[in-house]
Order: C-alpha cells, then sequence, then structure tokens
C-alpha cells in the first residue's frame, strides 16, 4: 500500500475546509477563502521540494543505471 506524503494530506484537509466553506455564509466564506489561499503557499512549497527530491533521486538511478551500461 503506497503511502500519502504529508503536502497531500494537508491538501486533502484544505480541500475538507473548503468545502465546509462552502455552507458558510458572508464575511465568515470571505475571511476563510482568505485563510486557505495563504495555506496553499507553504503546501505548494511542500510539494515542490518532494518533486525536486524525486527528481534527483532518479537522475541518481539513471545515472548508476548507465554507468553499469558501459562498466559491460
Amino acid at each position: 500500500m503506497k503511502r500519502i506524503s504529508p503536502a497531500v494530506r494537508k491538501l486533502l484537509f484544505l480541500f475538507a475546509i473548503l468545502i465546509i466553506s462552502c455552507f458558510l455564509e458572508g464575511m465568515a466564506n470571505f475571511i476563510v477563502l482568505i485563510l486557505l489561499c495563504l495555506a496553499l503557499i507553504p503546501v505548494s512549497c511542500s510539494l515542490d521540494k518532494e518533486e525536486r527530491e524525486y527528481n534527483e533521486w532518479m537522475d541518481d538511478m539513471i545515472r548508476k543505471q548507465d554507468e553499469r551500461k558501459n562498466k559491460e
């Protein structure tokens, strides 16, 4: 079973808050939407970090595989 990354968990949590905010009216809805937008900034940074780490790992794996092929 594949684990869900912390950034994806945060996105799911923010999505749940967004759905709840649909039932709010007036200023409460506006405030929740502003807070959601501000909360997305660190989540997007962590998703970007995870993507960079994955790409670095994949580049290392490809480089190792190429080195093995060149030795043969």
